[in-house]
């Protein structure tokens, strides 16, 4: 199973097989009420004949940000019929807000996996979250100067006991180099997306697309905030998955021309408010 895709099963659900274990190197978060957990979503994608769950990132009071393949789960592309968001989801309480309209990089194709570096998507809410929960929009940040550092990832993954991936958790890692994908396929097999991503990592530059790393993350985790603890907290990139058998995960670099790809989106998918 590919393992940062988003788990997609048909009714009624199965347990997944994907499955943080104590040396996973996931801890669970304590408080999904305080920065940056309280922006950081789950996200529930139905389609025709099943759904997805899968994480998000709110980065504006309207909008969050995912992965393209949680918005059209891969084993069921572009035939998703609604999502729901759920800022620091922790149970039946969390206040869960429905969306009206979503989209994803006009590049990203997703029986393509040559094009993740485009694999990010925005979801419209039906009403604007209040300031209590707030947003976290992307940094300003030079890409060339994070391998090596050290990463923090969070979303929310599947397990066997939670196999809604109702917990949020999180680990740590260090950047690497920008994997350069030379070969990919996707399989189907049943209702699991068996996916495979080959290439090399090559230095990074400021028109890189991806960056690699090594922080744990599990099935349902894709569209999870990749940032710098310090100081100045920095998000800078969004999980996407895993490349080279799993040896290395993959995220989206949230450079400025992909910043202002979402500002362009988002201007797309302007708040509709009932008059």
């Amino acid at each position: 199973m590919y393992l940062s895709e988003p788990t997609v099963r048909p009714e009624p659900l199965r347990a997944s097989s994907s499955i943080p274990s104590p040396a996973s190197g996931l801890s669970p978060v304590s408080d999904v009420t305080v920065a940056p957990y309280r922006c950081i979503c789950r996200v529930v994608a139905k389609t025709r004949n099943g759904h997805s769950v899968g994480t998000a990132l709110l980065i504006g009071p309207w909008h969050a940000l995912t992965a393209a393949h949680v918005i059209y789960p891969l084993r069921e592309p572009y035939q998703t019929t609604s999502i729901t968001v759920s800022p620091g989801y922790r149970g039946a309480s969390s206040r869960t807000y429905d969306s009206n309209g979503w989209a994803v990089s006009a590049d990203w194709n997703a029986r393509d996996c040559k094009t993740d570096g485009f694999d990010w998507g925005l979801i419209r809410l039906v009403s604007p979250v209040p300031p209590s929960i707030g947003y976290w929009p992307p940094s300003k940040f030079d890409p060339t100067l994070l391998p090596g550092l050290v990463c923090m990832v969070a979303g929310y993954p599947v397990r066997p006991q939670d196999p809604e991936a109702t917990k949020m958790f999180q680990s740590s890692g260090t950047l690497k180099g920008s994997p350069s994908i030379t070969r990919c396929s996707r399989t189907v097999r049943g209702s699991v997306v068996q996916a495979s991503a080959q290439g090399t990592l090559v230095r990074v530059t400021g028109t890189s697309q991806l960056i690699a790393h090594d922080a744990a993350s599990e099935g349902s985790m894709s569209g999870g905030p990749v940032w710098l603890e310090g100081p100045t907290r920095s998000l800078v990139a969004l999980h996407v998955g895993t490349i080279g058998n799993g040896q290395f995960r993959k995220a989206v670099l949230l450079t400025a021309a992909v910043q202002a790809s979402i500002r362009d989106l988002m201007n797309k998918l302007p708040p509709l408010v009932k008059p």
